[in-house]
């Protein structure tokens, strides 16, 4: 029983640093590599700031992984004895491996000389100057990289998506880091968004963190920019809708009420009680565009307020009168009451 315990705790060590890097007791070099890559970008204390001391404590956890397991002859003792002989040494060898917790120098090793880190503090929380370790690695000459920019992406909208809200799919592209930790490449991506009535050109959309990636810097914010696309009856103005009517000399004299469809396609009569010139206007509450809306309990509906629809007019004149109507229209202007 005492054996088969001590098996079982000696196994349990030698698994303990597989686990940790999230790979196979079997994983190849460069899966090792992989690993380390991806979680040392995922849990740097500069990169992610949210709970500082268990990603430095994960941090660290996995740099001391790597160490052992990258190096081939500390990996072989790890596999046959565990961390115990490994960091205690054999009989003949007393010095056996131990961790300096560096897991930033060990990070700067990986990566080459590029240092993006200035004016930090290690993990035991001493001020570094010029370079992340003194003047050893001679970063201080290098420049530290940028965070990433916002990404702003544009989303094209429909007058009548705007007026009664829809669900759009957006297309674009963002940086995302290389498995070297520096470089950067284009990933395709693809956002569903709901765009609510009243939206207008000047309503921006942000998704915090949906951006760029930058190397050692939390990601960027994804910018949603609603673009307004033009409509062939409609303009608008702020929330008012502006509808110019094409009508003809007659109907503009006899005032003929006109129907017109709205942007979710409703017919409204439009009553005229006046003769029509191209100055007229008509203005009809409450028929322009929702009007963005202010957070409200599900339990109190509130109904849509709307803008007004304001109504212009285009007279088509004719282009050609005979000379027997000419003189009708000329009789029947001088006969009529002068107002």
């Amino acid at each position: 029983l005492d054996r088969s315990s001590a098996a079982e705790e000696v196994y349990k060590r030698q698994v303990h640093g597989y686990n940790i890097l999230e790979i196979k007791q079997k994983a190849t070099p460069e899966e090792t590599e992989a690993a380390y890559q991806r979680l040392a970008l995922k849990y740097h204390p500069q990169r992610n700031k949210g709970d500082a001391a268990a990603n430095t404590f994960n941090f660290s956890q996995i740099s001391e992984a790597y160490e052992v397991l990258s190096n081939p002859e500390r990996k072989a003792i790890y596999d046959q004895f565990g961390d115990s002989i490994l960091k205690g040494g054999f009989e003949g060898k007393k010095n056996g491996y131990s961790y300096k917790d560096n897991a930033l120098e060990i990070y700067e090793a990986f990566y080459g000389v590029y240092n993006p880190f200035f004016d930090l503090v290690d993990l035991k929380g001493t001020k570094l100057e010029g370079t992340m370790f003194g003047s050893a690695y001679a970063g201080a000459a290098q420049k530290p990289p940028k965070a990433p920019s916002d990404l702003i992406v544009p989303c094209k909208c429909t007058l009548e998506e705007l007026y009664m809200g829809c669900m759009k799919k957006v297309a674009y592209e963002r940086d995302v880091v290389g498995l070297n930790g520096k470089s950067t490449k284009k990933k395709a991506e693809v956002l569903e968004l709901e765009i609510k009535p009243g939206y207008c050109k000047d309503t921006v959309l942000r998704y915090a963190g949906k951006g760029n990636e930058g190397f050692c810097y939390p990601n960027s914010d994804l910018l949603i920019q609603i673009v307004e696309l033009p409509h062939d009856k409609y303009q608008r103005r702020g929330d008012d809708l502006i509808y110019v009517h094409k009508t003809s000399l007659l109907n503009s004299l006899i005032a003929s009420p006109f129907e017109i469809e709205t942007l979710d396609h409703r017919l409204i009569m439009i009553p005229i009680d006046e003769i029509v010139s191209p100055l007229s206007r008509k203005v009809i509450y409450c028929e322009g565009m929702p009007k963005k809306m202010k957070e409200y309990s599900h339990l109190e509906p509130k109904p849509i307020e709307k803008g007004n629809l304001e109504i212009t007019f285009e007279i088509e004149f004719p282009s050609f009168l005979e000379e027997e109507k000419r003189k009708q229209i000329n009789d029947l202007i001088i006969s009529s009451p002068q107002q």
